[in-house]
């Protein structure tokens, strides 16, 4: 008997939007997710199956992390109006269930209808006359499902999301869209619980810090102890990568850093992090960009 693995991941990647009606600029956060599912087989033991579906699902994650134009349909924090890419997102959505139940199922029942029909007209001469009718329907039936999704297609060209809706446009953008200095404050407290739980973990078990690295040879792989090893990523504007720049971190009160960044850095760069005040410990700074939609035009 044959076992089923389902394998599923997941990762949270931010979006950068720059309003062409404000010209405001804002930050969502967009949830990716690949699964997989593989069966055992004569060929295949629960190890294997097991480890295909993980790779099936990394892989299809990376494929749609790949796609250029993967977005949320997220209105803008100012104006709550929709970038014009967006709108057929939106109007899509909205009138998917009526494509779905009048358009693509009864063009499905018609080809079966039809079909089905069809060959009863071939071998039962004596319903020869209602059998062809009846397919006649179900040909008839491919042909109002064909229309109404020409029409559907109509309607989501012609739909304009920022005309309808305010209210929910509104609190959908006070919920999701953040201004880029309140998303870097987001970054900077996970950055610093990271940071907090490492130094920590450092000094309760004081003497990881003098042990040698042989003795460890899992460090580089697994989570290290030793918070000279901490690399925590920092996600910033596509610009940062052409124009260079510096990021300041404010780990407490009395601790701040600065992540100088070079203009030829390029996405899964590494930089250590200059303290700015004492007793800092030191870390790395992996740099990403923020994820920009092709339409996206005014990103100066």
């Amino acid at each position: 008997m044959s076992t089923e693995y389902t394998a599923t991941v997941k990762v949270v990647v931010p979006q950068l939007v720059h309003c062409v009606s404000c010209d405001f600029k804002s930050v969502y956060e967009q949830t990716v997710t690949g699964r997989h599912t593989v069966e055992t087989g004569l060929l295949t033991g629960d190890a294997s199956a097991q480890a295909a579906a993980e790779q099936g699902a990394r892989d299809y994650l990376m494929a749609r992390l790949n796609d250029p134009e993967l977005c949320n349909a997220i209105p803008c924090r100012n104006c709550y109006r929709y970038q014009p890419y967006m709108c057929k997102l939106v109007a899509q959505s909205r009138y998917n269930t009526v494509g779905c139940m009048f358009g693509y199922l009864p063009i499905v029942l018609g080809i079966l209808v039809a079909l089905v029909f069809g060959v009863m007209t071939l071998f039962m001469k004596d319903e020869r006359l209602v059998s062809g009718i009846t397919a006649g329907g179900g040909l008839v039936a491919v042909m109002v499902g064909w229309l109404v999704l020409r029409r559907i297609k109509r309607f989501v060209a012609a739909y304009d999301p920022n005309e309808h809706d305010f209210g929910k446009r509104k609190a959908l953008a006070e919920q999701r869209a953040l201004a880029p200095h309140v998303y870097d404050e987001m970054q900077t407290a996970s950055l610093c619980d990271a940071y907090n739980e490492r130094v920590s973990a450092q000094q309760s078990r004081p003497w990881a810090a003098t042990a040698p690295q042989q003795s460890r040879p899992w460090a580089k792989d697994a989570a290290p102890d030793d918070p000279t090893e901490l690399i925590v990523t920092w996600y910033a504007e596509p610009a940062t990568f052409s124009t260079g720049g510096a990021v300041s971190i404010r780990l407490s009160a009395t601790m701040h850093v600065t992540v100088l960044i070079p203009d030829t850095a390029t996405p899964g760069d590494e930089f250590p992090v200059r303290a700015d005040t004492p007793n800092v410990q030191p870390f790395k700074v992996r740099l990403l960009p923020i994820r920009v939609h092709p339409e996206e035009q005014r990103l100066d």
